[in-house]
C-alpha cells in the first residue's frame, strides 16, 4: 500500500503482517511422522504481495559473528537453530531491494532477537545498506502527548524502515526500539493476539 500524500501519523494505519515470516513449520502427521512445510511465499514475494511488516527470529552463535534467521521450529514450537537457517544479511538485502525499488512504501520489522554479539544488529543492517532507511529512535513517541511522525514526513525523509527488538537492552546500546515500549498486544488469549502501536510512550 502506497501511503504518499497522507498526513496521518504512522500509528493510525493498519497493515498486513506476516508472523514468523521465514519459518518452515513442522506438521505432525501421526505419532511417528513429522514433516516440514515450506512457507508458500519467500520474503520478497510476501512484500510484493502486500505484506508490510515481517516478524523474524534471529540469532548468532558463540563461534561466529554471523547473524542468522531461524527458518524452522519443531513440532513443540522450539527452534532448530542449525537446521536450514539462513544468513540474516541475505534476507535484509531483499528488504533493501524492495525499499529501494518502492520509494513510497514503509516497512516494519519485529525481531525475536537472540543476537548476543555486541552491535551485531547495527552491523548487519549497515552491511545490508538499510541504516539510511531506519526511523531514528528520537522520532518515535517518547513522552506523553507525543505522536508518531506522519507517513508523509517519513517518506519525505526516506526514513521508511521501523525496527523493533525483543531485547530491551538494545534500545540503549544500539538505538533499536524495544517493542513493548512502543507496542501492545490486543486480544491476547486463546485466539491469536494482534499487535498495535501505542499512541504514546511513557518513560
Amino acid at each position: 500500500m502506497s501511503m504518499i500524500g497522507n498526513s496521518w501519523s504512522f500509528d493510525k494505519y493498519a497493515f498486513l503482517t506476516a508472523r514468523n515470516s521465514y519459518e518452515m513449520p513442522f506438521v505432525r502427521l501421526d505419532e511417528q511422522s513429522v514433516f516440514r512445510v515450506e512457507r508458500p511465499r519467500i520474503v520478497r514475494e510476501q512484500l510484493h504481495s502486500g505484506v508490510r511488516a515481517l516478524m523474524l527470529k534471529i540469532f548468532d552463535t558463540r563461534d561466529s559473528e554471523t547473524i542468522w534467521v531461524a527458518q524452522n521450529t519443531n513440532d513443540d514450537g522450539d527452534y532448530n537453530w542449525f537446521d536450514s537457517s539462513t544468513p540474516a544479511l541475505a534476507i535484509l538485502k531483499e528488504i533493501e531491494e524492495f525499499l529501494s525499488s518502492n520509494p513510497f512504501e514503509i516497512l516494519t520489522l519485529i525481531l525475536e532477537d537472540c543476537v548476543t554479539t555486541s552491535n551485531g544488529l547495527a552491523k548487519v543492517f549497515k552491511a545490508a545498506r538499510l541504516t539510511k532507511y531506519l526511523l531514528p529512535l528520537n522520532k518515535m513517541p517518547q513522552h506523553d502527548g507525543q505522536s508518531w511522525p506522519s507517513v508523509k514526513d517519513m517518506v519525505a525523509a526516506d526514513e521508511r524502515l521501523i525496527v523493533f527488538t525483543s531485547d530491551e537492552s538494545k534500545q540503549l546500546s544500539e538505538g533499536i526500539a524495544y517493542k513493548w515500549n512502543f507496542m501492545m498486544e490486543i486480544g491476547k488469549g486463546v485466539d491469536v493476539g494482534h499487535l498495535a502501536l501505542k499512541e504514546s510512550f511513557y518513560w
